[in-house]
C-alpha cells in the first residue's frame, strides 16, 4: 500500500512539474532517468544539489579538506541551466574541467553515489 501511495504522489508531482528530492530518490533507480528528463531544469538541479549536499553531510567526517572544496565547487556550480538547452559551451566546459578535477579526488564509487542520481536515497539527517 505504502509503495502505491509513494508512485501516485510522484506521478502528480511530475505532472504538476516538480517532484521533491524525497519522492524522486525513493523511486527505482531505473526509473530515475525517465523521470529526470520529464521534470523542469529547475527542479532537477534542486535534486542534484540535495543528493550532493545530504551525501557530503553524511560522509563528512571521511572526507579531506580537499574534496570538502570541490564538493562546494560542485554545489556552486549546479544551476538550472546547466540542465537546459539554454547551456553554454563553456558552462559545459566548466561542468568537464570540474568533473575531471573531481575524479583525482574520489573513487568511481563515490562519484556514483555522490554526484550521480543513480546513488542511493539519503533521507535527512543522515
Amino acid at each position: 500500500m505504502k509503495s502505491i501511495l509513494l508512485a501516485a504522489v510522484a506521478a502528480l508531482a511530475i505532472q504538476s512539474g516538480a517532484i521533491s528530492y524525497d519522492d524522486f530518490m525513493k523511486t527505482d533507480a531505473s526509473d530515475r532517468i525517465a523521470r529526470f528528463n520529464q521534470i523542469t531544469s529547475e527542479n532537477r538541479a534542486e535534486i542534484v544539489k540535495t543528493h550532493i549536499t545530504r551525501w557530503r553531510d553524511a560522509n563528512k567526517s571521511e572526507l579531506s579538506k580537499d574534496q570538502l572544496a570541490i564538493i562546494e565547487e560542485q554545489l556552486a556550480l549546479i544551476s538550472p541551466e546547466m540542465y537546459s538547452e539554454r547551456r553554454t559551451e563553456e558552462s559545459m566546459q566548466k561542468v568537464r574541467d570540474l568533473a575531471e578535477r573531481t575524479s583525482k579526488l574520489f573513487t568511481q564509487d563515490q562519484m556514483i553515489r555522490a554526484f550521480t542520481i543513480r546513488g542511493v536515497y539519503i533521507p535527512t539527517g543522515k
